[in-house]
């Protein structure tokens, strides 16, 4: 599965580093570094939405760092097992 992780301008400065570290670190905990690939993409057009903007398939989906611990194992974790 691949994790799109927005690094524009706009969602650099909500914090995209850090949810991709958070992702980075929260991945090699799991053992599930050959299920998911994560990767940055330069503006996925969705500045105006509040968040950092992650792309999961087709789907647009927003996290903060605050909350990405609870993104990544709510939203991103489930979608394996199905």
């Amino acid at each position: 599965m691949e994790v799109m992780v927005c690094v524009g301008s706009s969602c650099h400065l909500k914090g995209a580093e850090n949810v991709i570290k958070l992702f980075q670190e929260l991945i090699q905990q799991e053992k599930v570094s050959r299920q998911i690939i994560l990767k940055g993409s330069f503006c996925l057009n969705k500045c105006s939405d509040a968040g950092v903007t992650i792309k999961i398939g087709e789907e647009y989906l927003k996290t903060t760092p605050e909350s990405a611990a609870s993104f990544f194992y709510d939203t991103i974790l489930p979608r394996l097992e199905s």
